[in-house]
């Protein structure tokens, strides 16, 4: 009985380390890291739905910096912000004032200047964009486009998958079916 439970967990331990081994690659070498986040505004909107926060609070505003010391650990280079680009100059301006004065106050501040700024303050971020666009959702784009595929990714994807195949049939010492 003892030989069998040996055996069974040899085998189990085989399996284990077969599949840690394998290697599949699910993005391109070439890629660069993007961190995307969200955040629900935090001064006023005009959004349908809301959330409760007092952006003037001290201790609300320790959190919001405690959070950006972790976005920043990221060190991203760019920061995009849903700001609409006829702001950018001042977004830019305002930005370039928070970097040489961190303590300075916003006469409304949202999650751009709380939490954005901050970010690329601890980042060494030197570029902030804003890119926000007011318009209607189309939610019939996709039948209206021309050309539905991507001329460069699908292909680029296709090709990454089939490597992953071939790659996992030779690690199992098979030929692809």
């Amino acid at each position: 009985m003892n030989k069998i439970l040996l055996f069974l967990a040899l085998l189990l331990s085989a399996f284990i380390a077969y599949g840690q081994e394998s290697k599949f690659q699910t993005k391109f070498d070439d890629a660069i890291p993007v961190l995307n986040l969200g955040t629900f505004h935090m001064g006023y909107t005009p959004d349908a739905n809301k959330t409760e926060f007092d952006e003037y609070d001290k201790e609300n505003i320790r959190q919001i910096h405690e959070i950006a010391k972790k976005i920043a650990a990221f060190k991203p280079t760019v920061l995009i912000v849903e700001t609409s680009p006829e702001y950018q100059d001042k977004l830019e301006s305002r930005y370039k004032e928070y970097l040489i004065n961190p303590e300075m106050e916003f006469e409304n501040p949202n999650e751009v200047e709380l939490l954005a700024y901050e970010v690329g303050r601890l980042s060494d971020a030197e570029r902030i964009y804003g890119i926000d666009y007011q318009e209607g959702y189309n939610y019939a784009l996709y039948s209206q486009l021309a050309n539905k595929i991507d001329s460069t990714t699908v292909p680029k994807y296709g090709a990454m998958s089939i490597d992953n195949e071939q790659r996992y049939w030779m690690e199992l010492g098979r030929e692809p079916n």
